[in-house]
C-alpha cells in the first residue's frame, strides 16, 4: 500500500546524502531519517537537516571512514590507529622535516 511512497522517499533521501560515504551508510542514514519521519519527529521538509545531522554523526563517530585518501589526507590530529590514543603527529619521524 505505502510502497511507492517510501520508494519515492528513500530516493528522495539517498540523493540527499553525500556519494563519499558507502554504500550501507548511506541505507541507515537513510533507514534512520525515515524512522524519525515515522515516529513524527521530523517532516518532510526537515529531511535534509535531518541527513545533515546524521551525516555529521556518521563522520565523527567513524574518522577513518572519512579521511585517509589523496584527495582528503589524514589530519595531524586524528588516531594514528584504530584502538589507541596516540595521534599521528606523534609518529611523524624528524627526519622527514630536517
Amino acid at each position: 500500500m505505502f510502497d511507492g511512497v517510501f520508494d519515492a522517499g528513500a530516493e528522495f533521501g539517498a540523493r540527499l546524502t553525500p556519494r563519499y560515504l558507502s554504500r550501507s551508510a548511506r541505507d541507515d542514514i537513510v533507514a534512520n531519517t525515515f524512522l524519525e519521519l515515522y515516529e513524527r519527529r521530523i517532516d518532510r521538509a526537515g529531511m535534509p537537516a535531518c541527513i545533515k545531522a546524521m551525516v555529521t554523526a556518521h563522520n565523527r563517530d567513524n574518522p577513518m571512514n572519512v579521511y585517509g585518501d589523496i584527495r582528503a589526507p589524514l589530519p595531524l590530529d586524528a588516531p594514528a590507529y584504530l584502538d589507541g590514543t596516540m595521534s599521528r603527529v606523534e609518529i611523524v619521524s624528524e627526519g622527514l622535516w630536517a
